[in-house]
């Protein structure tokens, strides 16, 4: 049914366009989730994760209200074209960007934590620096999907990410 509204509302379309060839899906990274209202998350950059070689976008969406009664999505808004410093440990801390790096960004230009409606969508690329938007205000969780998609041509290591051609 995601795919199917993807197609239906021209996400994918849009995302091809973008690309300059037909996207890809990454199955693992494909996923509905569920966030408590008490989430936290660090800055980080996806392109940390995937590497800088490759094309992404994330179709993020949620299904229900987020930003003012659930968590959300904050974003620092500004082009980066490369990436933030990270903690460079294993697991998560790996990707997690130095605090202090964001707050010399943010003391310029503020991050930005909209109000999401359920079906809003939130497009951006690996480089967009960005948490889940939290507070201790919240009572309900976010549900939501987020959507990795890949331009085939640079999509990252197939076995460990699992393409799907759309």
């Amino acid at each position: 049914e995601l795919l199917e509204a993807f197609d239906e509302s021209r996400v994918t379309q849009l995302v091809g366009d973008y690309f300059g060839e037909a996207p890809a899906l990454s199955l693992v990274k494909l996923a509905q989730r569920r966030m408590p209202a008490d989430a936290r998350g660090g800055w980080h950059q996806d392109a940390a994760v995937y590497g800088m070689d490759a094309r992404t976008l994330n179709v993020w969406v949620p299904v229900t209200r987020c930003g003012d009664v659930a968590p959300g999505l904050t974003m620092w808004p500004r082009r980066l074209d490369g990436l933030v410093r990270t903690h460079g440990t294993e697991g998560v801390d790996e990707y997690r960007a130095v605090v202090e790096d964001v707050e010399r960004l943010t003391a310029t230009v503020p991050a930005s934590s909209p109000v999401f409606a359920p079906g809003d969508a939130a497009i951006f690329d690996q480089f967009l620096l960005h948490q889940t938007h939290a507070s201790t205000e919240f009572t309900e969780p976010r549900y939501g999907f987020e959507s990795w998609f890949f331009a085939p041509s640079t999509y990252p290591d197939p076995k460990r990410w699992i393409p799907l051609a759309l």
